[in-house]
């Protein structure tokens, strides 16, 4: 009978000092895995160079325009041209 009653004693001696467990939610175990976990981290800056390079992928759709002009003026026997160019 001693060993059982000694086996009860270190048990509960044994449970009145394991910490209990924390609880998390899920949002707190998503943010600790993103912040701790390297694979994730290599990935979340991959996906920031890929975001970087969509607005310059997107300008190569959109419309460019190019503006020429020129003019001349004529006055006693003189020619003033002018030519001017405004690239897209």
């Amino acid at each position: 009978m001693r060993l059982f009653e000694s086996y009860v004693i270190w048990t509960m001696l044994a449970l009145a000092i394991a910490q209990p467990a924390r609880a998390q939610t899920l949002n707190q175990a998503l943010a600790n895995a993103y912040l701790n976990n390297p694979t994730l981290r290599a990935a979340q800056v991959e996906l920031r160079r890929v975001d970087e390079q969509v607005p310059q992928a997107r300008a190569g759709w959109r419309p460019q325009a190019e503006v020429t002009g020129g003019g001349a003026l004529s006055q006693g026997g003189r020619t003033l041209t002018s030519r001017w160019s405004l690239p897209a």
